[in-house]
């Protein structure tokens, strides 16, 4: 809120100044649920334009007002993905921490900047030198550290894969505000879908217990499922919400994609997930087609036709969520080979080896981590499921504020798993107890 715009020259946006123009025609806010939004770009987009026509109403031509509310719907899409990350993570503590996260990405560090970058750089060499450290010390084999502390330099590039284009086209930029609200009810559709499995699914049978395991005492308890009528509660939460976010913006067409990720994901940890009732939303998908098809021109609009690509870079966009260093590591190595068959000292330039030494770095942390690599990965592939339709137009930075939600929960999910080969690394090498040759003092003769 402290971060948020003020000036009036963010009415002066073009598109801004358009679509209030047109409010102020109309002057009906109804009248957007049966025809084309404000701008005429053949987008179906009531939701969002009647929180335009409201701070229209209410705050008239004043900057700091609309920039008021444009942080107020940050804050609330800041708030639904700690719930979010909470209902994945069953952790209030990794939500907080998620919701920390994205919010510096949104404001582009803001206050916390200088701190943020400093971490960045200086951490991850530090804990370097510690495994490094550690493996002379206890004498372990070297090549042992040599996964995690690439893998620690790999850390700071999945902490800001998205941070910077996030800021200028959601909190700064009122048409952003499309993307912003939208992501708000996509965050709660899938942390109320996760709530309700988890309330009324069916457990994974629990594994036979084992002589290592912990005894029962009277405050252990088996978890158990829940049929109660608060389940449903949620699911109705969730259904709601996503009709709500696809009211809002086209982006919002990827949420049962994400949802089936989501239930995946469930399974994972330990809850039988219901695929049958993903099948509503399937639904509320199918009946917004054909109410944006009855009110909405079916043909691309001159605006779309100018924002629709193809080729390489919507490869290359999707592929930076999930190797983010792979295509500017090889456009550079590109262009110094050709330099090279020139001139051989360009070997001595300290970014060709920074760049392979980023790319080892994403190599080694994904090594590290690979019997834990399920859950971070499936977060990525949310990401771009969520990024998809975006990717074929050219790029604004809010088309990747509900992605950046599911980078989040990789990123920690991410940290978590590479937390035990930290440890792994730094702590003594265990050994196996010698074989006694006698029985122990006291012992039961065998017979």
């Amino acid at each position: 809120m402290l971060a948020r715009p003020r000036s009036n020259n963010l009415l002066l946006d073009t598109d801004t100044a358009y679509l209030l123009k047109k409010l102020t025609e109309v002057n009906n806010p109804w009248h957007w649920f049966t025809h084309d939004w404000p701008l005429g770009n053949h987008f179906y987009r009531p939701i969002s334009t009647i929180m335009f026509d409201f701070d229209h109403r209410l705050h008239q031509s004043s900057g700091e007002g609309f920039g008021l509310t444009q942080a107020m719907i940050c804050c609330l899409a800041t708030l639904s993905l700690a719930w979010l990350v909470t209902e994945f993570t069953k952790s209030l503590g990794q939500g907080i921490v998620a919701a920390w996260i994205f919010a510096l990405w949104s404001t582009n560090g803001w206050i916390f900047r200088h701190n943020i970058d400093s971490l960045l750089l200086y951490a991850p060499p530090t804990l370097s030198i510690v495994v490094a450290i550690a493996t002379i010390k206890f004498k372990k084999p070297l090549v042992s550290a040599i996964t995690p502390c690439l893998g620690l330099l790999f850390l700071p590039t999945l902490a800001s894969s998205v941070s910077s284009k996030l800021a200028g086209d959601t909190l700064f930029w009122l048409p952003g505000r499309t993307a912003t609200s939208m992501t708000i009810f996509a965050f709660c559709s899938i942390a109320a879908y996760l709530r309700f499995e988890r309330l009324n699914g069916e457990r994974t049978p629990e594994p036979l217990p084992t002589a290592l395991d912990l005894p029962a005492t009277r405050t252990s308890s088996q978890a158990k499922s829940s049929s109660s009528s608060i389940g449903w509660f949620w699911y109705g939460i969730s259904l709601t919400s996503m009709a709500l976010a696809l009211g809002c913006y086209e982006q919002a067409v990827m949420v049962p994609f994400v949802i089936i990720a989501a239930g995946f994901w469930l399974r994972r940890t330990g809850v039988q997930t219901r695929f049958s009732f993903q099948f509503p939303f399937w639904m509320i998908l199918f009946a917004y087609t054909i109410a944006r098809l009855q009110f909405v021109p079916i043909g691309p609009s001159g605006y779309q036709q100018q924002q629709f690509r193809s080729g390489p870079g919507v490869v290359i966009d999707l592929l930076a969520y999930i190797i983010p260093p792979l295509f500017p590591t090889f456009n550079y190595l590109k262009a110094v080979f050709t330099d090279f068959t020139e001139n051989y000292m360009i070997l001595l330039d300290i970014t060709i080896w920074a760049v392979l030494l980023r790319f080892a770095s994403y190599v080694g942390f994904w090594s590290s981590i690979k019997k834990d690599c399920k859950l971070p990965l499936l977060a990525i592939i949310m990401a771009m499921l969520a990024f998809l339709p975006m990717a074929f137009l050219k790029e604004f930075g809010h088309y990747h504020y509900f992605p950046a939600g599911f980078m989040v929960l990789a990123l920690i999910e991410a940290t978590k798993a590479f937390w035990k080969t930290f440890l792994i690394a730094v702590t003594p090498q265990s050994f196996q107890a010698p074989q006694r040759s006698h029985r122990a003092p006291g012992s039961l003769p065998h017979l």
